[in-house]
């Protein structure tokens, strides 16, 4: 964090030192003019997505601690003007800073992220805002025309991977369709319901409960009907983003109750059964906001492989589960 602190400083000294924001008149011979430090009102919103950003009350306090005097000020009483306006762009956030004497611009900032919050900000924007109010004012520069613009709008990109103090858990429920084949005879289809979560320390985690349709199998003079739920667990060591597309590869844990019962028989042949597998999967994610769309694939080996079958003189085999299974499913969820 240190890192990304001087390079938002030394960004923000160039601001400054290229472009002087206030420069008094020049003193009659003999005189010196009557300076002071410089009073801005804060012109602060929020919008949509970035209610995480630093709030006003926040900014202006850490802003007057860094410089050790009241800084912010009524608007009637005020010099000049701090306009900030946060929101949040594609999967980043992006906080637009200008200083405004009256109706004229004297300098322009915007401060990015990729991070997962808004808060990787909160330090450059403090930072940027307090080299722009430590300026000196005169009287005399009220004058017309006494005030040097150099407008500039070079922006300052902090990595996504800057630290992000106020970043906590974060939640992504999502809705899904998907087909699972090796569990259930046939290929199952079924409607699941998804929860990742991110810790800020760690790696993503996700719980998958999903049920699966009734499938029905007969051989000889009897059969069988199958039905199935599952719950899936995964934990996420790779999870790269461009833009708005998210790669997620996980290691994942598969745990099934497949429900069995015979039909053609005198006696009742019915019974649940566990099922236990192991594999990897991989999901493909594109972001419009808060909101996206995956697609996700597994590949996943049961520990036990069961094989379902009646004695009629002999074993006949009803259903017998491969040593491979495959999962694949089509989401839609928003983040939190």
């Amino acid at each position: 964090m240190r890192h990304g602190i001087a390079r938002a400083a030394l960004l923000a000294a160039v601001w400054l030192g290229g472009s002087p924001l206030v420069r008094a008149q020049a003193a009659l011979p003999g005189t010196e003019p009557q300076q002071q430090p410089a009073r801005l009102v804060l012109d602060y919103q929020r919008g949509p997505g970035a209610a995480g950003c630093l709030a006003p009350q926040e900014l202006a306090s850490a802003v007057e601690q860094r410089l050790g005097r009241a800084v912010f000020v009524a608007a009637s009483a005020a010099e000049m003007q701090a306009w900030v306006r946060a929101r949040r762009v594609g999967r980043g956030f992006a906080i637009d800073v200008e200083l405004r004497a009256g109706a004229r611009s004297l300098g322009r900032r915007r401060l990015a992220t990729r991070a997962r919050h808004c808060s990787a900000l909160d330090d450059a924007l403090t930072l940027v805002i307090s080299l722009a109010a430590d300026v000196a004012v005169s009287p005399a520069s009220d004058a017309p025309g006494t005030t040097s613009l150099t407008p500039l709008e070079t922006a300052i990109e902090l990595p996504a991977s800057s630290v992000a103090p106020r970043l906590g858990w974060h939640a992504r429920p999502s809705l899904g369709a998907a087909a699972l084949s090796g569990l259930l005879p046939a290929l199952g289809a079924g409607f699941a319901l998804e929860l990742e979560l991110r810790p800020p320390q760690f790696w993503p985690l996700w719980l998958r409960a999903a049920g699966w349709g009734r499938q029905s199998v007969g051989a000889g003079l009897g059969g069988a009907d199958f039905s199935a739920q599952s719950l899936e667990l995964g934990v996420c060591p790779w999870t790269p983003e461009w833009g708005s597309i998210e790669l997620r590869s996980c290691a994942e844990q598969l745990l099934a109750r497949v429900y069995a019962k015979g039909v053609g028989f005198d006696l009742d042949q019915s019974g649940a059964s566990a099922s236990l597998a192991l594999g990897v999967s991989e999901t493909l994610s594109l972001h419009f906001g808060d909101w996206f769309v995956s697609v996700s694939g597994s590949l996943l080996a049961p520990l036990i492989q069961r094989r379902y079958f009646y004695d009629d003189g002999g074993e006949i085999t009803l259903h017998d589960q491969p040593w491979v299974w495959w999962l694949g499913g089509l989401w839609l969820g928003f983040e939190l």
